[in-house]
């Protein structure tokens, strides 16, 4: 009988630790993870199939084993090494970048989540490192290694984003904003939302970065002139909408483009 009370008293305790009442859900955490391990060539897939873009202002040099993908030389300088995925869309918590410089490195590692400084600033040494950045965000993640550009390279070896899937709430969705400047946009181009952040509003108060899970509509690519996008986000969808000016001067995009103010 002791034994079945203490069993039940467990039962309990998980309940209360992992659940809350009222039809939420429990918390759960993942982690995404990417290895290098050759050349990247422009891009990665995480061992959950979260894609990274990697960019530079230098070409990729030959991978390092023990220092992971390599960017500039003692020959060729490089002032930045950029590694960005908008593929994961649950709130991020943890970040850890094992990254590197060359030897007397002044390189600093920076990492944004939904264009907000998450975590703090690191500054790189020679050796490969764990760099950890903590927080609670959504939204687009960029890894940014930068110095003073010189023929000292950077390295990544691999990143690991954990973040919570679930909810401990069940807020509806009771509006979508729009901010942000459109990028340029040109008839005969495919239609992109660049330079639009989309923000979705909960009735407790929260706020979501929802910009790549929304659905763009409205647009002509094959028409010149002023034209409003209407962005969709929900089950039950909410809308909002912003305007651009889509330019055409015969085949070449010789004027300057300014979208207007997201509304």
């Amino acid at each position: 009988m002791r034994k079945q009370l203490l069993n039940l008293k467990f039962l309990l305790m998980l309940c209360m630790i992992f659940c809350i009442g009222g039809g939420n859900v429990a918390l759960a955490e993942k982690t995404s993870n990417l290895t290098f391990t050759a050349a990247c060539k422009g891009s990665g897939t995480a061992d959950d199939n979260v894609e990274w873009e990697i960019t530079s202002d230098a070409d990729e040099s030959n991978f390092d084993d023990a220092k992971g993908i390599h960017y500039g030389t003692g020959k060729k300088a490089v002032s930045n090494l950029m590694l960005t995925t908008s593929d994961i869309t649950d709130p991020i918590t943890k970040i850890v970048v094992n990254a590197s410089g060359a030897s007397s490195t002044s390189a600093k590692l920076d990492v944004t989540v939904g264009g907000k400084t998450f975590g703090s600033q690191a500054s790189l040494t020679s050796t490969a490192t764990d760099y950890i950045f903590s927080g609670n965000a959504t939204g687009e993640i960029v890894i940014k290694l930068s110095q003073t550009s010189a023929k000292k390279a950077l390295y990544v070896k691999s990143i690991s984003v954990t973040y919570s899937t679930g909810s401990t709430t069940t807020a509806t969705l009771t509006g979508i904003s729009v901010s942000g400047k459109a990028t340029e946009l040109w008839t005969g181009d495919d239609f992109t939302h660049d330079g639009i952040i989309v923000t979705a509003t909960y009735d407790d108060g929260s706020e979501k970065e929802v910009t790549n899970s929304c659905t763009y509509s409205g647009y002509d690519m094959s028409t010149a002139g002023s034209q409003t996008v209407t962005v969709s986000y929900g089950e039950k969808p909410e809308t909002a909408s912003y305007t651009v000016t889509v330019n055409t001067i015969g085949n070449t995009k010789e004027t300057a483009y300014t979208a207007t103010e997201a509304i």
